[in-house]
């Protein structure tokens, strides 16, 4: 297989030029923001080496940063542990600079999703076909947020690589990669019956999931003294498990 050239490429020169642009809304946007804005950002988290790191530490961000330097409170078990884990990690392999680690775990996530992306995509479309499937994922509107203090660009690779392994009949590492996808973000757990289709009698093997999940009740138990805080915090965001499934968001849709 050729070296993931294009992935390189497109993510480098893609990410330079959001990050470009972000930098200009700063400067030009910033002082015309809305002043509740304020009441999501907390200054003692998200200032820190000035404007061209502190612009990728917005809105949630400050829960996943207070989560990194301060552990967890019952509020803030809605958000899960594997990307606040990792941004604690570097931040103090980096004296104390949380949001840099922060953007350097999203940033290295997201190079390894877009190596992955082009190795998948190859397989199916060809080299241009994978190219343009690069490029539909660095030009998404969304996609500044793969270099955020977000655990987005994470879970990409998580997704990315359970399928790969899955594929590779690796179903024991794939469940693996699953619990760790369920410990970055809830929707996690819907990577297992896609998986199941595919792994069919052997599907047994991504019960190696389980155990791995089951990491993030110790720690809300260890630090908040309950472990199904996650079930009961999501309350306090206004979300919560419709019956329907996926299917729930349909009902409730509305329409200018």
């Amino acid at each position: 297989m050729r070296p993931a050239r294009s992935a390189v490429e497109i993510f480098l020169w893609s990410r330079g030029a959001i990050w470009l642009g972000a930098l200009l809304a700063l400067a030009t946007l910033v002082p015309m923001r809305n002043p509740r804005a304020a009441t999501w950002d907390d200054p003692t988290l998200t200032h820190d080496l000035g404007g061209v790191t502190d612009v990728w530490a917005r809105w949630d961000s400050v829960h996943f940063l207070r989560i990194a330097e301060h552990g967890y409170s019952t509020s803030e078990a809605a958000f899960y542990p594997l990307y606040p884990a990792l941004v604690s990690g570097v931040g103090r392999a980096l004296g104390g600079h949380y949001i840099l680690g922060g953007v350097l775990v999203s940033l290295l996530a997201a190079l390894g999703a877009f190596v992955l992306l082009e190795r998948l995509a190859e397989e199916r479309l060809g080299g241009s076909g994978a190219r343009r499937a690069l490029l539909y994922l660095a030009l998404f509107p969304t996609a500044f947020f793969l270099q955020a203090v977000y655990s987005e660009s994470l879970f990409l690779l998580l997704c990315l690589a359970a399928f790969a392994l899955a594929e590779r009949g690796r179903f024991a590492y794939a469940g693996v990669i699953v619990g760790l996808a369920m410990l970055t973000r809830p929707a996690g757990i819907v990577l297992l019956p896609a998986l199941a289709l595919i792994a069919r009698r052997q599907s047994w093997k991504l019960a190696t999931a389980v155990p791995v999940a089951l990491v993030y009740p110790l720690v809300l138990w260890r630090e908040v003294g309950d472990p199904w805080a996650f079930a009961r915090a999501e309350g306090t965001w206004h979300r919560h498990l419709s019956p329907a499934g996926p299917l729930g968001g349909g009902g409730r849709s509305t329409y200018a």
